[in-house]
């Protein structure tokens, strides 16, 4: 008789939203927005002549096999010499890849720069927005 009542009682709390049967497995898809973790990282030259463009290229991952979508930020902020106070910004969009290719101006003043990627994700994604370290760019005379 005990068991009987138990089990009307729990069967009342779960109609009732009171009591959950069983959660999701901790591996589902994230029903909310903004809450899978991505990471950017990038690759750029150290030194790059005055006159040539700066290549960038840039990739966003996430665990397990998803693409995230939405766009690349790149930013170079003058640190010191004629560059110093100069801010460039490209924003580019991601491939299907997770990966995008990203020129910066060929005229870049002479002196140094820090150079950050961030991954902005597309609205309503479920995916998060990540940046990556900073990387430092020098831009010199041509020879």
């Amino acid at each position: 008789m005990k068991k009987y009542l138990a089990a009307i009682l729990t069967a009342l709390a779960m109609t009732a939203g009171l009591l959950v049967g069983a959660s999701a497995p901790s591996s589902a898809a994230c029903p909310y927005v903004g809450c899978a973790r991505t990471t950017t990282t990038f690759q750029a030259p150290a030194k790059v002549a005055r006159g040539n463009a700066p290549v960038v290229k840039a990739r966003v991952r996430t665990q397990g096999n998803a693409v995230p979508k939405g766009v690349f930020k790149v930013i170079a902020r003058g640190t010191k010499g004629n560059a110093k106070g100069t801010r460039v910004t490209r924003i580019v969009k991601v491939n299907k890849n997770g990966r995008a290719t990203i020129a910066l101006p060929k005229n870049l003043k002479l002196g140094r720069y820090s150079l950050v990627v961030r991954y902005v994700k597309q609205e309503n994604s479920a995916f998060k927005s990540s940046g990556s370290k900073k990387a430092p760019l020098r831009v010199v005379r041509r020879k």
